[in-house]
């Protein structure tokens, strides 16, 4: 058996997830959203990044830096796994060393990622601590390591299996998918942006005309959402001045600390830009005098893009109807 099983991945919870199983523990994925992608993988698929693909390059070499560092015997893996007993586990280890009962999980970071590592990169993040426990606790292993290539410079950290943690993780996973993934229940609503994926994949067009009258509790809706949006504005705005007022304080230096945190006003680093549609057209007008040639080719590179719903909301409160 060889390769990542997606179809076996959907089927249960898998160690880069367990922590998005508890609210606020994963920087990027929350019950909701977890429950949703499990539920209906068709409305969340998405073309892998550039910097996913990058990591999974990094990967293999990551695993004979670490062999090196270590001196241990290390064998890359690609493979999911199904627990025998719990069903509801999936895992897909990165490596493990042939010698001993010890994992490595492998991370790719860019730079900004730092500030999942603790002030002074000592520290893992607790998403990727329960992540390790998940594997030692399906693959009954003591120890687990993570090599982590964080900008520009590898660490490695050790975790011990707490047998207490483990079990409890297996017992929230099996939970999770008897209520949310094969139930009819859903965690609360606590992830918008998938919410959204998943109505614009589920509703994908509408009949017009087509409106209906609101019910009692969802005029009592549209009220609030109405006021939100009122709140909104003015908050917008008050935030926007209050940026100025303080990068007027700021001056010329980099920031401002106070008691409960600190705000700072840096410059970023200068990036080439290349206008690549703009660059495109110039080669093409240059190099192609046919304009028949030229409309053919244009044409062969045009897609059409699917449109989405979006909101056109009309209220007495608002001085015009507001699109978003």
């Amino acid at each position: 058996m060889s390769g990542i099983d997606r179809e076996l991945r959907q089927q249960g919870i898998g160690g880069s997830e367990a922590a998005g199983m508890y609210p606020d523990l994963h920087p990027y994925i929350t019950p909701y959203g977890l429950a949703m992608r499990k539920r209906y993988p068709q409305a969340f698929e998405t073309a892998e990044t550039d910097w996913q693909s990058i990591g999974h390059f990094y990967e293999e070499p990551s695993v004979q830096v670490y062999s090196h560092l270590t001196g241990r015997k290390v064998r890359h893996l690609n493979v999911t796994y199904q627990h025998e007993k719990w069903h509801w586990v999936v895992f897909s280890p990165d490596a493990v060393c042939e010698d001993e009962r010890r994992g490595l999980e492998i991370k790719v970071y860019a730079d900004e990622s730092r500030r999942f590592f603790g002030q002074h990169q000592d520290e893992l993040p607790d998403y990727i601590l329960a992540q390790c426990q998940w594997y030692m606790q399906a693959m009954d292993y003591p120890v687990w390591d993570v090599y982590v290539f964080l900008g520009g410079r590898p660490h490695i950290f050790t975790v011990w299996r707490d047998r207490e943690v483990g079990e409890a993780l297996i017992e929230k996973g099996r939970e999770f998918v008897t209520r949310y993934v094969v139930g009819d229940e859903l965690p609360p609503m606590d992830d918008p942006d998938a919410a959204e994926r998943y109505l614009q994949w589920r509703y994908p067009t509408h009949r017009r005309p087509d409106l209906r009258i609101a019910n009692e509790a969802e005029v009592a809706m549209l009220n609030e959402y109405a006021m939100v949006r009122q709140q909104a504005a003015v908050l917008g705005a008050r935030k926007k001045i209050l940026e100025v007022e303080i990068k007027g304080a700021i001056e010329g230096k980099e920031g401002l600390e106070f008691p409960d945190g600190r705000f700072t006003w840096r410059r970023c680093k200068d990036s080439q830009v290349t206008d690549w549609a703009s660059l495109g057209l110039g080669l093409l007008n240059e190099h192609v005098e046919d304009h028949a040639k030229r409309e053919e080719i244009i044409d062969f590179y045009t897609r059409t893009k699917p449109g989405t719903r979006r909101i056109h909301f009309k209220h007495k409160s608002l001085k015009e109807e507001e699109d978003e």
